[in-house]
């Protein structure tokens, strides 16, 4: 970096380069022992008037659908997820909670769902390794597709944003994500997409995965992912 500049940032600095999520586009490649049938919705609402709503609906780590609006009050924001929700069966609403995501959430659990505000600003889980929450959510979104656990579909600014997202990693080792302010103001638009799906990746954990029944709790085979032979990128 020059002067902390995130515009002098190099193309290894992205978060979650294109070589990471081109194999998980249309990502057909990875079967699970246990299927992962984690249902999550999740948003990010519009902050600012040319800022996108989205919202995520995604079955484990596989996306199943992505609602993009012009920003929304809260009612309005909180029935499309509610809608959502129980179009896919989920367990769980993930809601970026500052600005008018407070209002969403606070919505949302009037109406007796299952919701958790996210404060990317906000204390992770590990602050040694972590800046902030939004670093956390980043890096879990990273490693996943790192690992080619995600299927995406071909959506190009998705992918675009995904890749634009920048990091740092300080002299003690700890990790921080360029905030959203930046990217913004660097390349001229909000990552609303991306970061809809991050927090939707995040969000998973707050759902237990279900054991088929007749497989008893310590039995079976252990969840791993499993290479197919003469599938693409192994």
């Amino acid at each position: 970096y020059v002067m902390n500049s995130w515009e002098e940032a190099d193309i290894s600095d992205k978060v979650i380069p294109e070589s990471f999520i081109n194999p998980c586009v249309n990502n057909n490649n990875i079967i699970s022992l246990i299927e992962d049938d984690r249902r999550v919705v999740a948003c990010d609402p519009a902050r600012f008037g040319d800022d996108e709503t989205v919202t995520v609906s995604l079955k484990g780590p596989e996306l199943r659908a992505i609602d993009v609006y012009n920003q929304q009050d809260t009612m309005t924001t909180a029935g499309r997820l509610v809608i959502a929700s129980k179009g896919l069966g989920a367990k769980v609403i993930a809601v970026e909670e500052t600005g008018l995501g407070g209002g969403i959430v606070d919505r949302l659990r009037e109406m007796g769902q299952d919701v958790r505000g996210i404060n990317p600003g906000g204390a992770s889980s590990n602050s040694k390794r972590f800046k902030n929450l939004r670093s956390e959510i980043w890096w879990t979104a990273r490693e996943l597709f790192e690992q080619r656990l995600v299927n995406i579909p071909q959506d190009n600014t998705l992918i675009t944003q995904l890749s634009s997202v920048k990091y740092k990693l300080s002299s003690d080792q700890i990790i921080t994500i360029e905030p959203k302010d930046q990217i913004k103001k660097r390349l001229g638009r909000s990552p609303d997409r991306a970061d809809a799906l991050v927090i939707g990746l995040y969000a998973l954990r707050f759902v237990p995965k279900t054991i088929p029944e007749g497989l008893e709790e310590g039995g079976g085979e252990p969840l791993v992912a499993v290479k197919i032979k003469g599938a693409r990128g192994w």
